[in-house]
């Protein structure tokens, strides 16, 4: 964003603020020694994380492969890169990121990592246990979360909303964009359940903590989705599409004007959508194999495209949402392939 304009939101003032230090971290010849390798990675993650940007997160990726290349193994740029490693959903990698590290898989971040790629592969006890006991032994807001998380989608839900909540209370004036996340999470528990008006105060929450962060944002549309309020939902959803150039989020533009009957903007998103997921297949991504799944099952009605897209997703997180994804095209692939859907 250009210096003239102000910031309208606390994301916008923090996306400027790390663009400024990431400029200063790379002029000239860039860091001197591994630390200041590793403050110039962590600020590109974590601009990354916030703008919700699919190329800033490809971009953060190869800065940390250039900084490792340069200065080694450093524990904490290794990390980092098994955090990046796991937003894309490359799960050997991340291992070999921790593995890498000297002393890092034994530490608490090594074993939460850890903990993430087996609950991906379907490792659900060993998962469990692991998030268990670094929640025991940290307390920090982030192992209350990942468990959270874990009851939220295999345990029980009552204990995810007590766990999203003492994460959100644990979370200090410091890390407001860590706040958000945690009640958009937790508004998304509540909207499985049904609970519309406790996510809508969830998403209210957030917001007043720390404006403009994308996924809350995404959160909230859903919510007014939920609520009937479909042009406020649209209008949200179209937002963060555009800003943060995410393929699911024009996903949910699409689903949403769908609901709403405008049947040619629906169509335009859900086109734009599919071409992002294809543009990071071309590239040899795999975070995206289940939105396509779900993109042939959903929008085109379209089995065997669906089947073979989720195919491919199993063999490499074989857990409780790829086997949904897998039965649900099988179902679809069995009832005679194609039957389109207009949106």
């Amino acid at each position: 964003m250009p210096s003239a304009v102000a910031a309208a939101t606390d994301a916008d003032r923090d996306l400027d603020r790390l663009a400024a230090e990431i400029s200063d971290r790379e002029e000239g010849s860039g860091p001197a020694n591994a630390e200041e390798a590793t403050r110039l990675a962590s600020c590109r993650l974590n601009r990354a994380s916030l703008s919700g940007g699919v190329g800033e997160l490809r971009a953060a990726a190869a800065v940390l492969d250039a900084q490792l290349d340069r200065f080694g193994p450093w524990p904490d740029l290794c990390y980092l890169r098994a955090t990046a490693h796991l937003k894309q959903h490359e799960l050997p990698e991340a291992l070999a990121s921790i593995a890498a590290g000297d002393g890092l898989a034994g530490s608490p971040d090594g074993r939460a990592v850890r903990a993430d790629v087996d609950l991906q592969l379907g490792r659900y006890e060993d998962a469990r246990s692991a998030y268990e006991r670094l929640a025991a032994e940290t307390g920090s807001w982030d192992a209350l979360a990942r468990l959270a998380h874990f009851e939220a989608v295999l345990g029980d839900p009552a204990r995810a909303e007590q766990l999203y909540a003492d994460a959100a209370a644990a979370i200090t004036a410091k890390e407001l964009p860590s706040y958000a996340w945690v009640e958009g999470e937790r508004s998304r528990l509540h909207l499985r359940h049904g609970r519309i008006a406790e996510a809508a105060a969830c998403c209210d929450r957030a917001v007043r903590a720390y404006s403009g962060h994308w996924m809350v944002e995404r959160r909230l549309a859903e919510v007014r989705a939920a609520q009937g309020r479909l042009e406020e939902a649209v209008a949200l959803a179209e937002k963060c599409a555009a800003r943060t150039g995410r393929p699911e989020l024009a996903h949910l533009a699409g689903d949403l004007l769908g609901r709403a009957g405008a049947d040619a903007g629906a169509r335009a998103w859900h086109e734009r959508a599919l071409a992002g997921y294809l543009e990071s297949v071309a590239l040899g991504e795999v975070q995206y194999l289940h939105h396509l799944a779900e993109y042939f099952a959903e929008v085109e009605a379209d089995g065997e495209a669906a089947l073979r897209w989720a195919a491919r997703d199993h063999a490499l997180r074989p857990h409780f949402a790829t086997e949904a994804a897998l039965a649900r095209a099988g179902e679809l692939a069995g009832r005679g392939g194609r039957d389109h859907v207009h949106n």
